[in-house]
């Protein structure tokens, strides 16, 4: 598309929105916000409801202050560029998509509620304790073993989203089909799915992986993939004592056709690399589904135990009734997995959860989540994502079967 004169030095901005008109003595309410696309559709009749906004986009009411009342607003479907020279020449103030800079491609992903109860280690100075740990929650113990060491960090919380999503998606197929996830042929196209590459280059094309990066997904990978997972229930049924035993590795079968992670620029997976997932850990995920707001998790994406937090209180918000308070020691039995059972432990883990908190709040502030004088407490009364969000993303899903 060509530019005008004064274009050139004003910048474009994206087919997906579209700005009001500027006249003075005609100021309508929200006068100058930059809208979605077709969010005009000019005057309608008496009793014709407002039609809803497309996903990620959100109505801006009333006016902060006098400089939002001269100078405008922007719709939160809808983000400027960062003033990068580079970036600016090929394409000067280009309003993009809100979660384009974030890697989004999107909007909704799960996480199973099953792994909320069985986080891994956030780190590699916790995961030192070795290759074996134990939550105890109440009556609930979980007991976690990998051979080659328990996964850590952001890369397994990310790729087991994708999983869950990917074994959604093929939930209707038979069962012996449904719970072999196949990664794709592309390397660098399946790390920016899982969103552990971001963004775009400034051409519009896929980032790349570095060779650091390859290797830490190879060693997160196979710790993750050989994990299996142990659920002991105990309970009482009268006089007598009950106890449910369950264990589940989370795949009985993975096969990867490894790159040459010293030469990042050959990023080919092939088509026959797959994960195949144990039927028990298949049907805890599918059954155990916590549906996500990919631009919340893409703001904590690197932050271990920011997304544990955030899948914690999703999960939370979505059932209760707008005020829940748990202890520390609640919440280190289910989140504070490796952190010593020692007050300098009981210390270390309060002072990663405020700063979590922190980084929650920054991404989702309608989770109302603060702490109180003995742990933390959630206010917030909608959960990330509703049940219409849902059900919208699967009838537009072309790959859901």
């Amino acid at each position: 598309m060509g530019m005008g004169r004064w274009s050139q030095f004003l910048g474009t901005t994206s087919a997906c929105a579209e700005n009001t008109l500027w006249i003075p003595h005609h100021r309508p309410a929200g006068w100058n916000y930059l809208r979605v696309r077709g969010e005009y559709l000019g005057d309608r009749p008496t009793g014709v409801p407002r039609p809803e906004l497309p996903p990620r986009a959100r109505r801006i009411h009333g006016f902060q202050n006098w400089q939002t009342l001269y100078l405008g607003t922007t719709s939160a479907c809808a983000e400027n560029t960062p003033k990068n020279q580079q970036t600016l020449r090929k394409h000067p103030n280009y309003l993009r998509v809100r979660g384009e800079y974030l890697g989004i491609t999107e909007p909704i992903t799960f996480f199973s509620r099953t792994l909320l109860q069985a986080t891994f280690p956030h780190s590699y100075r916790i995961d030192r304790q070795g290759k074996e740990l134990t939550l105890t929650n109440g009556n609930l113990t979980i007991t976690m073993y990998g051979r080659y060491g328990l996964p850590y960090g952001h890369y397994p919380r990310l790729i087991l989203c994708w999983l869950t999503k990917q074994a959604l998606r093929r939930q209707y197929l038979p069962i012996s089909e449904a719970r072999i996830i196949p990664l794709g042929d592309n390397l660098n196209q399946f790390l920016r799915d899982v969103g552990i590459l971001k963004g775009i280059t400034p051409d519009g094309g896929i980032k790349r992986a570095d060779g650091r990066q390859l290797k830490y997904l190879q060693e997160q990978m196979r710790r993750l993939f050989t994990t299996v997972i142990g659920i002991d229930v105990t309970g009482k049924n009268g006089v007598k004592t009950t106890e449910r035993l369950t264990n589940f590795p989370i795949s009985c079968d993975t096969y990867f056709e490894w790159w040459d992670i010293t030469n990042p620029a050959n990023d080919d997976l092939y088509d026959y690399s797959y994960i195949n997932l144990s039927e028990d850990f298949y049907r805890e995920i599918v059954e155990g589904a916590v549906p996500l707001d990919m631009l919340h998790l893409a703001q904590i994406s690197r932050k271990p135990l920011a997304i544990d937090l955030y899948c914690w209180a999703t999960y939370r918000i979505s059932y209760h009734k707008g005020n829940t308070r748990v202890t520390w020691q609640q919440l280190k039995a289910q989140l504070g997995t490796g952190y010593p059972n020692t007050p300098q432990g009981m210390r270390d883990f309060k002072k990663k959860v405020i700063k979590a908190i922190e980084d929650v709040k920054a991404a989702w502030p309608e989770a109302g989540i603060t702490t109180w004088e003995n742990g933390v407490r959630l206010t917030g009364t909608n959960p990330a994502i509703t049940k219409k969000d849902q059900d919208d993303f699967w009838n537009d899903d072309p790959n859901y079967f």
